[in-house]
């Protein structure tokens, strides 16, 4: 069944006999205020009835018509009011054999529209034709030249989750060193093969987003097992890395009710255990802040941690678990408190009096229990 054509195409073989009418006109001398505004939109090239014919002959992948219509060369590159070129619809509705004739004849293969900056190959990408990408990047296509959306052609296939796409662009020389960066999309597509395709490239660096946040923030708020040891293993990337808010990966791992990373990130023999964001504050905080039993549980397991570490508003992980009134956080954090019952915060309160503030008997009397055992008045 043969592809309907695009609308600006769409017209009756009467509309069409006028419009090579109005084309006489302007070789003539005379000119419409529709066809000067196009020139002088795209400055490109008026369509002709030649060009309007293998466009038509392209969207009706009718490749013997194709073929007579590029004996005239001089035509083939003219690009319309939107600034496609007879390759733009090849790569976008053709099938191979057309791309692979249009190419044979020399056509321009880098070409940008007006209207959104694409070329054929990104085009062919957006339609995940892989055959017609090949078939330009054998030809030499630029795989790095970029949208006014911001997205080369490497981008927009990971954002596809082509896998093959993505192998076809490296081979081809696509750069991974980019905004947004490549790595970035494949992490939050969750796409581990193209995460580790990616990750084998030599120009990949650690870089940070507008927020801070680094790959190993966002592979930990994506919370992929697979996914964030795949990244760890690399060793390219600071596993102490901190967001614009001075929180790191652990820092939000620890808060996660849901995280699975924990056990993995603990593993990692460089890891910075009592890390403080700009708040003062360490994972152990946002941990008891948030009421995560089991993350409170495996951080204090971990030798190098400091349970008494004051924040900017004086309060420790204690402080915190009073407040919360969870006795289970305070009753384990007491273990490792000692004398860090008696720490003020910046209101000159102690966790021992903010469980009398609380009016929680049984909390009190758990923490009264700690300073009798401490031999404390």
């Amino acid at each position: 069944m043969p592809m309907q054509p695009l609308s600006f195409f769409h017209f009756s073989t009467k509309a069409l006999q006028i419009i090579v009418f109005l084309g006489g006109l302007t070789s003539s001398g005379f000119s419409t205020h529709a066809t000067s505004e196009a020139t002088e939109v795209s400055g490109a090239s008026q369509p002709t009835v030649v060009y309007t014919a293998l466009i038509w002959a392209i969207q009706e992948n009718n490749l013997q018509k194709v073929s007579t219509l590029l004996l005239d060369r001089k035509k083939i590159n003219n690009q319309d009011f939107l600034g496609y070129s007879p390759l733009h619809y090849a790569a976008k509705y053709a099938k191979p054999a057309i791309v692979d004739c249009l190419i044979k004849s020399k056509v321009l293969l880098d070409q940008v529209s007006v209207r959104n900056g694409n070329t054929p190959l990104l085009l062919a990408v957006e339609r995940g034709h892989k055959k017609i990408v090949s078939l330009l990047l054998a030809a030499g296509a630029n795989p790095n030249i970029v949208n006014r959306q911001g997205y080369n052609a490497l981008q927009l296939a990971i954002q596809k989750n082509r896998k093959d796409l993505v192998q076809l662009l490296l081979q081809a020389g696509a750069m991974c060193d980019t905004e947004p960066s490549p790595l970035w999309i494949a992490i939050k597509a969750c796409n581990l093969p193209i995460v580790q395709m990616l990750l084998q490239q030599k120009q990949m660096v650690e870089t940070k987003d507008k927020k801070g946040y680094t790959v190993l923030h966002w592979a930990a708020r994506q919370n992929v097992v697979a996914l964030f040891r795949a990244l760890l293993n690399a060793g390219r990337f600071n596993i102490n890395a901190k967001a614009t808010n001075g929180a790191t990966p652990l820092h939000l791992i620890a808060a996660n009710k849901k995280s699975k990373l924990l056990k993995t990130l603990l593993h990692c023999c460089l890891l910075e255990i009592n890390a403080q964001d700009c708040t003062g504050s360490t994972p152990l905080h946002y941990a008891v802040a948030t009421q995560q039993r089991k993350s409170v549980d495996r951080l204090l397991r971990y030798p190098a941690i400091d349970v008494n570490i004051q924040n900017n508003i004086g309060q420790t992980a204690l402080h915190y678990a009073v407040q919360c009134q969870d006795r289970a956080i305070v009753k384990k954090l007491l273990v490792h408190a000692g004398r860090g019952v008696w720490i003020k915060n910046k209101e000159g309160l102690t966790p021992l009096e903010l469980a009398m503030h609380q009016n929680n008997t049984k909390l009190y009397k758990l923490m009264l229990v700690h300073v009798g055992l401490l031999g404390m008045d």
